[in-house]
């Protein structure tokens, strides 16, 4: 059933043409067909852009006709964003970043065959719930709100347009579902892998016996006055395993910097966009049931979906400092009496840690972080107030 259920998933995926290849065994079936994949993205781009335009043309039609002019702006600053990550993701997998994930995927090898331990992974049952009813949400949440929008719309406009509006929404939101699904679960799979590094390095050194050691610092062990030749090869090993680590960090951040900066933009746009629309209602009294909860829905959902991407690069980062704390503590119970190469290796394992170029972050790029985002949340009742003053102008 698990099987069975991730082969159709990865199927949806890459007819979608997003950024993972789905072919994770043999890394050769990735370069196949080049042309042809560079093809269908180009086609795919159209229809994005094609969709974009009529879902345009379909709100000047009907929305924008009577709509103030702040949520006018913010309905297209909305839908350019959504395009854009649509277009960045298929031009991105196809054109860009080829031979980064071609990379990634012998990188991945390399790691199975260098940690012989068993990888925290996470639960089958957790994936399939996290997907299925990931994809129940949306098309509940989602898709019921739009089509009873299209279909009781009180408007000019004829049923079949209203419903294809309806339909290229939803094929938008879904599209963004799974590029949240694809980033949140590559980010997860890299901190699962520093996890076991970690493990790795505890076990060469004999101290995974020790459950608090590196956490809450007690039960700590007695030095080691001797060091064998199996941790000084485990110490090697980590080193070329944490080197590939970084590798597939950068080449995440390359790949999903642009997209998770978009996305953290269009959030906040989306937020003032249902806030605007329903305070607008509100003071015209045309505010209904089905619109209120169309505008929260969007709301969370968006919320929802950000949520799930800055969590992961937080336990990324998290799991990433604990590896530089665990080869601090490590190299002070290595012998003090002569010059230990194990010692030596270990600080500049950590100085490559806290020093290295990690840039992936929950606003995309560099060192951006959380903040960024928590001070436009934090501002969000002062825009909606500005907005309002502004919508009651008519220009």
């Amino acid at each position: 059933m698990y099987s069975t259920y991730l082969r159709v998933y990865f199927f949806v995926l890459q007819v979608f043409s997003l950024f993972l290849p789905f072919d994770f065994v043999r890394v050769e079936a990735f370069y196949k067909a080049n042309v042809f994949r560079k093809c269908y993205a180009l086609i795919l781009t159209a229809i994005i852009l094609l969709g974009c335009a009529y879902s345009e043309w379909f709100n000047a039609m009907t929305i924008y006709k009577t709509s103030r002019p702040s949520n006018v702006i913010l309905t297209v600053l909305e839908n350019t964003f959504l395009t854009a990550i649509c277009v960045i993701s298929v031009l991105s997998s196809e054109f860009l970043h080829k031979e980064n994930w071609g990379q990634y995927l012998k990188i991945q090898n390399i790691l199975k065959c260098k940690l012989h331990i068993r990888k925290m992974k996470r639960k089958s049952s957790h994936v399939v719930l996290e997907l299925f009813l990931g994809h129940v949400l949306l098309l509940l949440i989602i898709g019921v709100n739009q089509y009873g929008e299209a279909v009781y719309d009180d408007t000019k406009i004829s049923l079949p347009p209203r419903i294809m509006h309806a339909f290229v929404k939803n094929v938008f939101y879904y599209y963004i579902f799974l590029i949240t699904s694809i980033i949140y679960n590559t980010i997860l799979l890299l901190r699962n892998d520093f996890v076991s590094l970690k493990v790795f390095l505890m076990e060469a050194f004999g101290t995974s016996k020790y459950p608090y050691f590196n956490f809450l610092g007690v039960d700590r062990p007695a030095p080691l006055f001797v060091v064998g030749p199996k941790a000084s090869h485990c110490l090697v090993e980590a080193t070329k395993v944490l080197n590939i680590l970084f590798e597939c960090v950068d080449i995440c951040n390359k790949v999903f910097g642009v997209v998770i900066l978009l996305m953290s933009f269009s959030t906040v746009i989306t937020i003032l966009s249902s806030i605007n629309t329903t305070l607008i209602m509100m003071q015209e009294k045309t505010l209904t049931v089905e619109i209120f909860s169309n505008n929260v829905c969007e709301f969370f959902i968006f919320l929802i979906w950000m949520s799930f991407i800055i969590s992961s690069c937080d336990l990324l980062k998290e799991e990433i400092d604990s590896v530089t704390k665990l080869c601090c503590k490590l190299q002070h119970l290595l012998p003090h009496t002569q010059v230990c190469k194990e010692r030596i290796e270990l600080l500049n394992m950590a100085h490559r840690i806290s020093y290295g170029s990690l840039t992936i972050s929950a606003a995309g790029f560099y060192d951006v972080d959380l903040s960024l985002i928590i001070s436009v949340f934090t501002n969000v009742g002062t825009y909606a107030i500005a907005l309002i003053q502004f919508s009651m102008l008519h220009f």
